[in-house]
């Protein structure tokens, strides 16, 4: 359907020549749609944009503050907390890698300020540490918003230099599930073991 395809290419180029790079014209170009689609769609760029970052709502990603919830309520082992969490991000970075840049790339640039759902996220990620240091689970002088910018960088990491890491290296998320899985674990193995309380 045109505005999917419109949607696709949008994020690919959102992504790959960042906002102002990225012109309506090359937008409706590679979608094979006509300019006008886009306004009777989305009536701008920014809500094509807008549009773009939608999209992730649409993905297992809109569930990780329920899960923290739950994680809290049923006293989950936080290292498989950490890790279903981790693993969750990475699976949507593989289904729909451009989707998941861009959303990095909006928590850098704020062009959609009233898009929430990253942030949503990160506080209660954030609350989720919270209950793990008032349980004594986790060290007591840790800094929850910390270790939630903390966990956030190792991930955001991992994604944005996946492309520089397969060209360098021959490793990459997208492609090889094992390295995938090794990673998810690594980061959850390597958090935990700094923060729990021992």
């Amino acid at each position: 359907m045109t505005k999917e395809r419109i949607v696709s290419a949008a994020q690919a180029l959102f992504v790959g020549k960042g906002f102002k790079g990225a012109s309506v014209r090359a937008i409706s170009l590679a979608a094979g749609a006509n300019l006008a689609s886009i306004n009777y769609y989305f009536k701008s760029k920014k809500g094509l944009y807008r549009a773009c970052l939608e999209e992730l709502t649409q993905t297992e990603m809109r569930f990780l503050s329920d899960r923290a919830d739950v994680q809290v309520a049923n006293d989950v082992d936080p290292l498989k907390a950490l890790n279903d969490f981790t693993n969750t991000v990475f699976e949507t970075y593989l289904s729909k890698p451009n989707l998941l840049l861009l959303a990095l790339q909006e928590i850098e640039q704020r062009i959609a300020p009233d898009f929430r759902l990253i942030e949503e996220i990160a506080i209660d990620l954030q609350s989720y540490f919270e209950s793990l240091i008032e349980k004594r689970i986790l060290k007591n002088n840790l800094d929850p918003v910390i270790l939630t910018a903390m966990y956030f960088s190792l991930i955001a990491h991992a994604i944005k230099s996946d492309q520089i890491r397969s060209e360098k290296f021959g490793f990459s998320l997208l492609n090889d599930k094992n390295f995938k899985d090794n990673y998810v674990k690594h980061i959850a193995e390597l958090l935990y073991s700094g923060i729990i309380k021992k």
